[in-house]
């Protein structure tokens, strides 16, 4: 339901954690709740102060002939699904003050 997944993505509105944190724990629940074969989270985050953060984790089930060795080693010595965290960050033009 939209409702739901509207009032879960709220529930992280005001909590004090890393971007790359939370977007990893999105992951991590929608692939508990779902078993996907495969899953692909982009955190798109704008912030105040102008600075803009892009977070992508990719998941791919051990289980799925494509998953790599890498992927299978990862799933056994952390807790949660494997997954990679690539971090942009674009800054934007600072505002000129009004004289």
């Amino acid at each position: 339901e939209l409702k739901s997944l509207k009032l879960y993505m709220w529930a992280y509105r005001n909590e004090g954690a890393f971007h790359e944190d939370v977007t990893n724990r999105i992951l991590a629940d929608l692939v508990r709740t779902l078993a996907p074969r495969r899953m692909e989270v982009v955190g798109d985050w704008n912030v105040r102060g102008g600075i803009k953060t892009v977070v992508t984790v990719r998941y791919e089930s051990p289980s799925w002939p494509g998953a790599s060795h890498a992927d299978r080693a990862n799933q056994t010595d952390q807790e949660g699904p494997p997954s990679t965290a690539r971090r942009r960050r674009t800054a934007r033009a600072p505002r000129r003050r009004a004289r």
